[in-house]
C-alpha cells in the first residue's frame, strides 16, 4: 500500500550513525539524507533506481489536487469496508504526495518539489480540525505519519512562511498527536502506531518528555507484544488475518525504535 511508502525508503536509505536532535531528523537524519545523496551521485544501486521511482511519484503529485477533510470520519473497516477506504484515502494520498515531494526536495536540492510538498501540507492545517468515527483515530494515527515526516523534512525550508507553519504545528499539536496519544495504551497494533505517531510528533515539536515517554511505552510492553518463541500474540489471535497484522504491528515498533534512537541514541534494537 503507498501509506507504507516511507518503509521503502527507510529501508533503501537506512545508514549508521546518528546526530542528537537535528532538523531535519527523526525517520531520516542529515547523515542518512548525506549518505543516499552519495550514493545518488555516484548513480549507484539500488538507490539511484529507488531515487528514480522518488522523482517519477514527486512529479507525478504536480497533477493531483489536495483531498483534505474537515472531519476525518473513518467508519470501522469490517462495518463499512467502501467508505473507511475512500475517507482513508483523502489523507493517504495528499499524505503520500506530500512525502515524495519533500523527501525529493532534500535530495535534489529543488524547492518546486519543497513547495509542492507544502500545498499537502497546508491543505489539511488549514481545514481538518477533528478527527471520528471506529476507525479515526487509528487511521489519521498511521495515515498522517507521512505528513508529521513531510514537515520535518521541510523544517528547515526558508520558503515555509512563518504563520504557515505555526499553523500546521496546531495541526499536529490539535489534531494528528491528539489522535496518536489517544490511542497509545492500547493493547495491540492501534498503540504500536499511536506510540509512533506520538514520537514523530515530539521530534518534530522539540518536545523530549514525549520523546521519553514514548520510549518507555514501548520498552514497557514489547515482550508482550512479542512472545519468546518470536509469535505476536495480540496480531496472531485473528486467525487468517494474523500475519498481516503482524506486520501491521511490527512495521511501526520498528520505525519508532528508529526513531528513539536518533532522538536519544538509545538502542532498542539491541
Amino acid at each position: 500500500m503507498r501509506i507504507f511508502f516511507y518503509t521503502f525508503f527507510f529501508c533503501f536509505f537506512a545508514c549508521s550513525g546518528f546526530a542528537q536532535n537535528p532538523h531535519p531528523g527523526g525517520m531520516h537524519p542529515q547523515a542518512q539524507l548525506d549518505f543516499v545523496k552519495n550514493k545518488i551521485k555516484d548513480k549507484q544501486q539500488p538507490y539511484y533506481d529507488a531515487y528514480l521511482q522518488l522523482i517519477s511519484y514527486a512529479d507525478t503529485a504536480f497533477q493531483h489536487p489536495t483531498h483534505a477533510l474537515a472531519d476525518f470520519s473513518v467508519p470501522g473497516y469490517y462495518v463499512d469496508a467502501i467508505n473507511h477506504r475512500k475517507n482513508s484515502l483523502s489523507l493517504q494520498s495528499d499524505a503520500f504526495d506530500a512525502y515524495a515531494c519533500a523527501l525529493a526536495y532534500q535530495l535534489t536540492g529543488k524547492k518546486k518539489y519543497a513547495d509542492e510538498s507544502l500545498k499537502f501540507l497546508q491543505s489539511w492545517a488549514d481545514l481538518n480540525t477533528k478527527y471520528s468515527n471506529a476507525d479515526g483515530s487509528l487511521v489519521m494515527a498511521y495515515s498522517g505519519t507521512a505528513m508529521v515526516i513531510s514537515a520535518e523534512l521541510l523544517s528547515n525550508y526558508k520558503g515555509w512562511k512563518p504563520a504557515d507553519k505555526e499553523k500546521f504545528i496546531t495541526w499536529v499539536k490539535d489534531v494528528y498527536r491528539k489522535s496518536a496519544n489517544e490511542i497509545r495504551n492500547r493493547k495491540n497494533n492501534w498503540a504500536d502506531w499511536g506510540r509512533f505517531g506520538s514520537i514523530l510528533s515530539a521530534y518534530f515539536l522539540d518536545d523530549t518528555t514525549e520523546i521519553n515517554e514514548n520510549s518507555r511505552l514501548i520498552k514497557s510492553d514489547l515482550f508482550d507484544k512479542i512472545a519468546d518463541d518470536g509469535h505476536m500474540p495480540h496480531e496472531t489471535v485473528r486467525g487468517n488475518n494474523g500475519i498481516w497484522y503482524t506486520y501491521f504491528s511490527l512495521a511501526p515498533i520498528t520505525a519508532a525504535c528508529w526513531v528513539a534512537y536518533n532522538a536519544t541514541g538509545e538502542n532498542v534494537f539491541s
